[in-house]
């Protein structure tokens, strides 16, 4: 731990967080069997998922923005 640079290499896990696309993707799979049940037009169910999942990008954002905020560090001298 005498190395900081390591300690906070061990200390950060990578978030994994998705791309607009794979979001538009995802969620069109899990919608798209509902929209063509309920036989909701694909062009205009297309569109609520795109509408959908930017809505769904920026909460990711927002909770990752507000995470980092969260964080906190507290370095002690051990001498």
């Amino acid at each position: 731990m005498s190395d900081l640079r390591g300690l906070a290499a061990r200390e950060t896990v990578p978030v994994p967080v998705p791309t607009l696309d794979q979001l538009i993707n995802r969620i069109g799979m899990l919608a798209g069997p509902y929209a063509f049940e309920l036989g909701v037009d694909p062009m205009i169910s297309a569109l609520l998922v795109r509408h959908i999942a930017t809505v769904a990008a920026g909460i990711i954002r927002e909770s990752q923005i507000e995470y980092i905020r969260a964080r906190q560090v507290t370095i002690t001298d051990e001498r």
